[in-house]
């Protein structure tokens, strides 16, 4: 869903036959005319498991968040992604849930009620900062930074439905060199995401054993606290969803393509892992500490943390109030390898003690 600050009037303009999409600049054309349509992936085949002759192992190499806009001026993170709540507010449906009264905040679905706060938060963070992450691809194909994941997909027949296969998300970290994404880079594996076997493969703890193919579009339904990394950080999820085309060999190894990773992820993950993120985009002091935003900087905390909250869009405690956040990420994947899981990484003090925005949570204003 999307957050839309500041949209008073909305309301009053509902009352008299005026869509909230024209108020807020957003034409999604006879939508809200319709019945909503919701956006789901597909469900699974009619027919059981063929087989398992196809195993690959796919590395996000393209990341988009939507954080620009469409030809007409609507912004293109509220078509990625997936309606997570059976809601269509663009339709003047009911939402579950509001943000945080303090925000003056509103929201609208997308398309279908497509869902995408966070692609939002960073199509707003131009507004809020004058700041885009349209970097997070390069910096990737460069290897400065770790993919948002990779996945391995076993026990697939290799045609165009298949009932049941297996499906595992690994944790990347940023590889040290640039890659060649030829199919031979390895990737270490962050310690704590995954196991070694006594065979000297690398299992995940993220796993759906039950993912499935419907015409040629793999579905997977990933656990509780599967972790997406976004610049360098991995974030904790509380629901995942991959779904991505199949694209046979031509030669080498299957790809994934037209990809989107969607699902929930708290907003008190957000605030304990800022210090975090912030460091992973302005990097060190001259004297070698992390440029974090911290609570001591009370002004600049006070912005970044409003604008967090104006884009909590789901509900996961007893509310009112939202207290998570919807994802939606577009993605294409190449071939790669699952490479050895990495020492523990030392931890990082990123804010001074009593300033790390850890624990705080959008109930109460900055």
């Amino acid at each position: 869903m999307r957050r839309v600050p500041l949209l008073v009037g909305c309301i009053g303009a509902a009352s008299v036959g005026i869509a909230c999409e024209s108020i807020i600049g957003v034409d999604y054309a006879d939508e809200h005319l319709a019945t909503c349509d919701h956006a789901e992936p597909p469900g699974p085949p009619s027919g059981g498991d063929t087989g398992n002759a196809v195993s690959f192992t796919s590395v996000v190499y393209t990341i988009d968040w939507g954080d620009d806009s469409d030809s007409a001026g609507n912004p293109r993170a509220l078509t990625i992604g997936y309606d997570l709540d059976d809601r269509c507010t663009s339709l003047f449906g009911d939402p579950v849930c509001e943000p945080a009264s303090w925000t003056k905040a509103m929201m609208v679905d997308g398309p279908g009620g497509i869902n995408n706060g966070i692609g939002m938060l960073l199509y707003d963070q131009g507004a809020y900062f004058g700041l885009k992450p349209s970097f997070l691809t390069d910096s990737t194909q460069q290897g400065e930074q770790a993919p948002p994941g990779i996945i391995r997909v076993s026990d697939y027949s290799g045609y165009t439905i298949d009932g049941q296969v297996t499906v595992e998300w690994f944790v990347p970290l940023a590889p040290g060199a640039k890659p060649k994404w030829d199919g031979n880079d390895s990737w270490p594996i962050r310690n704590g995401t995954a196991d070694a076997t006594s065979g000297g493969g690398i299992v995940s703890h993220f796993v759906d054993s039950q993912a499935y193919v419907t015409n040629y579009r793999l579905v997977a339904h990933l656990p509780a606290g599967t972790p997406m990394v976004i610049s360098n950080v991995p974030f904790k999820t509380v629901t995942m969803i991959v779904t991505a085309d199949l694209v046979p060999p031509m030669q080498g190894q299957w790809e994934l393509q037209n990809g989107i990773v969607a699902g929930v992820g708290l907003q008190s993950e957000l605030f304990d892992e800022l210090g975090a993120l912030t460091a992973s985009f302005a990097g060190t002091n001259d004297a070698g500490m992390p440029n974090s935003i911290c609570k001591n900087e009370p002004a600049l905390y006070a912005k970044i943390k409003t604008w967090l909250c104006s884009h909590a869009d789901m509900l996961r405690g007893s509310g009112p109030a939202c207290d998570a956040s919807s994802f939606g990420m577009g993605f294409t994947a190449r071939p790669g390898k699952v490479g050895a899981i990495a020492p523990p990484e030392p931890p990082v003090m990123y804010c001074p003690p009593g300033d790390d925005p850890a624990g705080d949570t959008c109930a109460a204003p900055p």
